[in-house]
């Protein structure tokens, strides 16, 4: 059961993650929102290689579909960890604009 939900959870924070970093153009919000999305990414890279860890050490108790569920969820914390620093500093600059406006 343990397996299935670190395969699960990897895969959903890894789409949470994408779907969520592209609200940077919000002032002030957008930084707090890309530091909530670079946590989820976080979390589908940590659930992802614990689950890759768990199949190596006890591979009949892991299905193949969960194992790419995982590798899956692990690739899009990378992409999503790297799209948030980009809306991060997409996020600062829409800030610092909104100021200067004001």
């Amino acid at each position: 059961m343990a397996a299935k939900k670190h395969s699960t959870i990897s895969i959903l924070t890894g789409v949470l993650s994408l779907m969520m970093c592209w609200f940077f153009w919000i002032p002030v919000y957008g930084i707090i929102i890309t530091v909530f999305t670079m946590a989820l990414s976080v979390t589908a890279i940590i659930t992802g290689r614990k689950f890759i860890k768990l199949s190596k050490q006890k591979a009949e108790v892991c299905h193949r579909a969960q194992m790419q569920n995982a590798r899956y969820g692990l690739v899009l914390g990378f992409i999503g960890i790297f799209m948030s620093v980009i809306c991060f500093i997409a996020a600062l600059l829409f800030t610092l604009y909104y100021h200067l406006l004001t």
